[in-house]
């Protein structure tokens, strides 16, 4: 069995944490196959983008970067508005 654990700690590009990084390739390998570009994000961001994913429907590619992007933009808006509420 295959894991996508890198086995690096790192910054998350999603939640900004240190953590240990996995694999996400936004190009699920289930249609594409392996290559393509891939993410390095801790593993419950990984688990969050992954829920936001058709499991069973084929996106375009396009379709598929613009999920990832959506994704790491909610994810720092709300980081942001926790971290401005914290000071208020």
């Amino acid at each position: 069995m295959r894991t996508n654990i890198v086995g690096v700690f790192g910054l998350c590009p999603a939640c900004g944490k240190c953590k240990c990084l996995t694999k996400h390739h936004i190009y699920p390998k289930r249609f594409f196959g392996g290559g393509g570009p891939i993410l390095f994000i801790c593993r419950y961001c990984h688990d969050k983008i992954e829920r936001d994913i058709p499991q069973y429907i084929k996106l375009t590619k396009e379709r598929y970067i613009e999920k990832v992007n959506d994704f790491l933009t909610e994810v720092r808006y709300v980081q942001t508005r926790r971290g401005s509420q914290a000071t208020m």
